[in-house]
C-alpha cells in the first residue's frame, strides 16, 4: 500500500546572481519538510492501519512458515516444508548448536536427506505478513481468524496464533476437537457443549496432506509394494481396474446393471513404508511380499514440518562456520556425518514426541476425485468417509445432479442429523449433468459434511450437521472394524452405479488436531509422565506377547516416549485391538474458561506451539490485541529475491 505523496511540486524560478543561497535554502526546507510529513505518515501506517512482520516459528505451519527447509521429496516428488527455526535462538538471534539435515515426507514417508553445501538446501527465512491494525477497533475478532496480540506473559513480544475461544465461554479440546459453552457473570451454563465448527473456507486451509496419486514412488512399484487403494468387497459383480505404475495411477470400474444396493467400493488403505523398509527399498534389498494389500493403520496428525532430521552443527561444521571436508550430503546421517551418533527426527527435548508417524488418530478427512463419467439415465456416483465406524455416503444422481447425504451404521441407515426432520436427509443440486469429467471433494470436519463440485461448494436443503453423541457412547468415540467391513481402517471410498466411471486423480487429506496439553507435560493427549500413566498405556496393547516385548523394553532402558510411540505403533496398525484396547479411552481432554475481554489463541501446529495451553493465565486481554494477519506478502524461498508466488495471497 502506498501513503500519499507529501512533496510539494515547485514551478522553476528565474535566477539571478543575488539569491543563489536564500534560494537553496527554500529547497532543502521544503525537502526536509517533506521527508518529516513522511515519516510522520509511515509512523501512522505503522502505528493505526498496518504493519509487516516477519513470522520466526512454525507455530502456525502449514498456514504460515517460520525458518525452514524446502525439501522436494527424492522418491515421489512432492514438496514440503521441514521447520528450522531451531536453528536460531529466538532470544538472542544467534545459531544454536543444533542443525537440520533432512526431512520425512509427508505422503510416502520417506526420509530426504539435505546437503548443505547446495544453496537449495539452505534455511529459507520465514513468511513475511501485513498485520491489519484497524479490523478490531470497531469490531471484535472472530473465531477462526489469524491475529497478531502481545504476549501476555512479556508484552514486548509478539505472537501470532488462531483465535479458538472468544470472551465469555468456556473452551473445551477434546479428541482434536473444539467445543465451547457460555460462561457469563461468572456463571457457567448448563448447556452441554456445541463443537465450534469451521467454515468451509476455514476447512481447506487447514487440511494436511494425507495422500496424493500424482506421488507415487517408483521405488514402491518396483519394489513390489501393494497399492493403496483396494476394491471392497473382494468379491463383486463389479470389478476395479487399476494402473498402478511409476508415476502413474488410475482406477475404472465397469458397473452396467450393477444397483446401488450392489456397489463394488474402491477403498483407500493406509499404509507406508517404515524408515528400515525404505533404506532396504532403496538398496533394492526389500522384500515386500509379506505387506497385504489390505493391511492398514490409522491417518493420524503426523506433520513434515516436526519431522526434521537434526544433528549437531560441530557434526557438519568446523570450528570456523565452514563445512567439514569429511561430510558427505544427501546421504543418510550415519553415512554424511562427522559424528553419526548424535542425530535424530523431531524437536528434541523433554517435551516433544516425533517420528515417522503423528500420535493422535485423526478420524476428520476429506477427499478429493478427477473422474471421468459415462453412465445410462439411472447413473449414481457414491462417495463415502468413515469415522467411528460410521459411514457418511453422498450419492449423485449424474441425469440432473441431485446430491443427498446418507448415514449408515452396522448397514442399517441412522438419523443422527441436528436438524434434518426424521424421514429425510439433506439434498443440493450439483453441477454434475450426464457424461463428462468432473472434481468432485468431500469432507467430514468438526461434525458437519461439505460438497465441492468444480471447485463449488454445493448448499443443500438441509444442514449437514450431525451428532454423533446421540447413537455412541463414551466408550464407542473410538476407529470400528469387522471382518466384514473396514470401515475406519479404509476410511475413503468412491463407487458407482448404472455405468462406467474413471478415476484418474485422487487425493487425500486430514483435519488439523488440537492437542489437550496440560501445561508442563508432554505434546500429546496420553498421559504418560509417571510410572502408572505408563503401565496404563501398555496395558492398553491386548496382544500378550507384544505387551511383553514393551515391557521388557521399558525395563532395559526405552524412554516413556519410545514406550508411547511403541504402544501407538501396534495398536494403531492392528483394527482387530480396536475394540479391546483401552488406549483411546485414556486420552486426555482439557478446558479452559474465559471471562469478558479474553481470548483463547492455538497454533495451527499443535504438536508445536506455544499457546495459550501452556500459559498461567491461558488468555490474552483484549488490551494486548493488535491486529488481524491478513495478506501473506512475501514467502521466502531458497532463492533471494524469488518469492514462492503459489503462496502469495489472502491469510485465511
Amino acid at each position: 500500500m502506498n501513503s500519499p505523496s507529501a512533496t510539494k511540486k515547485v514551478e522553476p524560478t528565474k535566477k539571478d546572481n543575488h539569491g543563489p543561497h536564500k534560494e537553496s535554502a527554500g529547497g532543502y526546507r521544503e525537502l526536509l519538510e517533506s521527508f518529516i510529513v513522511a515519516l510522520v505518515l509511515a509512523f501512522f501506517f505503522k502505528s493505526f492501519v498496518a504493519e509487516v512482520f516477519v513470522i520466526p516459528t512454525g507455530s502456525m505451519a502449514p498456514t504460515l512458515l517460520g525458518a525452514h527447509k524446502d525439501i522436494r521429496c527424492s522418491e515421489c516428488g512432492s514438496q514440503y516444508a521441514a521447520g528450522a527455526s531451531l536453528e536460531t535462538d529466538q532470544n538472542t538471534g544467534g545459531q544454536t548448536d543444533t542443525i537440520v539435515i533432512g526431512g520425512v515426507c509427508p505422503l510416502c514417508r520417506a526420509q530426504n536427506n539435505l546437503d548443505l553445501r547446495q544453496s537449495a538446501d539452505k534455511t529459507v527465512m520465514g513468511d513475511r505478513i501485513v498485520v491489519g491494525k484497524f479490523n478490531y477497533i470497531f469490531s471484535d475478532p472472530q473465531r477462526w481468524d489469524v491475529i497478531v496480540f502481545k504476549y501476555p506473559q512479556d508484552a514486548r513480544i509478539n505472537y501470532i496464533k488462531r483465535l479458538i475461544g472468544c470472551p465469555n465461554e468456556q473452551i473445551l479440546i477434546q479428541h482434536g476437537d473444539i467445543y465451547t459453552r457460555p460462561y457469563i457473570d461468572g456463571t457457567l451454563s448448563d448447556e452441554p457443549y456445541k463443537i465450534a465448527r469451521k467454515p468451509a473456507n476455514k476447512v481447506e486451509t487447514l487440511q494436511q496432506r494425507v495422500f496424493d496419486s500424482e506421488h507415487i514412488p517408483a521405488d514402491l512399484v518396483k519394489a513390489g509394494w501393494p497399492n493403496n487403494w483396494q476394491a471392497w468387497p473382494k468379491e463383486s459383480s463389479a470389478k476395479w481396474t487399476t494402473k498402478y505404475e511409476e508415476k502413474a495411477w488410475e482406477a475404472s470400474v465397469d458397473a452396467e446393471g450393477i444397483p446401488i444396493e450392489n456397489v463394488s467400493l474402491l477403498r483407500y488403505f493406509h499404509r507406508f513404508p517404515s524408515p528400515e523398509e525404505w533404506r532396504d527399498i532403496q538398496k533394492g534389498t526389500a522384500n515386500l511380499q509379506s505387506v497385504a494389500p489390505y493391511d492398514s493403520t490409522l491417518i493420524t496428525d503426523f506433520a513434515s514440518y516436526n519431522a526434521m532430521v537434526i544433528a549437531p552443527r560441530d557434526s557438519v561444521y568446523t570450528q570456523n562456520n565452514s563445512i567439514s571436508p569429511k561430510y558427505k550430503g544427501g546421504l543418510y546421517p550415519d553415512e554424511a556425518l562427522v559424528d553419526s551418533s548424535r542425530y535424530s527426527i523431531g524437536h528434541g527435548g523433554i517435551r516433544s514426541i516425533e517420528s515417522e508417524d503423528g500420535n493422535h488418530w485423526v478420524g476428520d478427512l476429506l477427499a478429493e476425485f478427477d473422474v471421468e463419467i459415462k453412465a445410462n439415465e439411472q447413473g449414481v456416483l457414491l462417495l463415502e468417509l468413515v469415522e467411528k465406524g460410521i459411514r457418511f455416503q453422498c450419492r449423485i444422481k449424474t441425469t440432473d445432479g441431485l446430491a443427498s447425504w446418507q448415514l449408515i451404521k452396522n448397514q442399517a441407515p441412522i438419523s443422527i442429523w441436528e436438524d434434518v426432520p426424521a424421514d429425510q436427509a439433506p439434498e443440493g443440486k450439483t453441477a454434475v449433468r450426464g457424461n463428462g469429467q468432473y472434481r468432485i471433494k468431500i469432507a467430514n470436519v468438526d461434525s458437519q459434511l461439505f460438497l465441492w463440485v468444480n471447485g463449488s461448494l454445493v448448499a443443500f436443503n438441509h444442514p449437514t450437521t450431525f451428532d454423533d453423541e446421540k447413537l455412541l457412547t463414551r466408550e464407542e468415540q473410538r476407529p470400528f472394524w469387522t471382518p466384514n467391513e473396514p470401515l475406519d481402517a479404509a476410511p475413503v471410498g468412491i463407487g458407482f452405479a448404472q455405468g462406467k466411471l474413471v478415476v484418474k486423480k485422487t487425493k487425500v487429506w486430514r483435519d488439523v488436531y488440537y492437542i489437550a496439553h496440560a501445561m508442563g507435560k508432554h505434546l500429546t493427549d496420553y498421559p504418560m509422565d509417571d510410572d502408572q500413566e505408563q503401565a496404563n498405556l501398555i496395558a492398553s496393547v491386548v496382544d500378550p506377547d507384544v505387551r511383553r516385548l514393551i515391557e521388557q523394553a521399558r525395563r532395559t532402558g526405552a524412554t516413556h516416549e519410545q514406550s508411547l510411540l511403541a504402544v501407538l505403533k501396534t495398536v494403531y496398525a492392528s483394527p482387530p485391538m480396536w475394540e479391546k484396547t483401552q488406549l483411546f479411552k485414556l486420552r486426555r481432554i482439557k478446558n479452559y474458561t474465559l471471562d469478558k475481554d479474553q481470548f483463547f489463541p492455538l497454533g495451527d501446529n499443535s504438536a508445536a506451539s506455544a499457546d495459550a495451553r501452556s500459559w498461567y493465565t491461558h488468555h490474552v486481554p483484549r488490551e494486548l490485541l493488535m491486529g488481524k494477519a491478513l495478506v501473506l506478502l512475501w514467502p521466502h524461498s531458497a532463492y533471494m529475491f524469488v518469492p514462492k508466488f503459489g503462496r502469495m495471497g489472502l491469510i485465511r
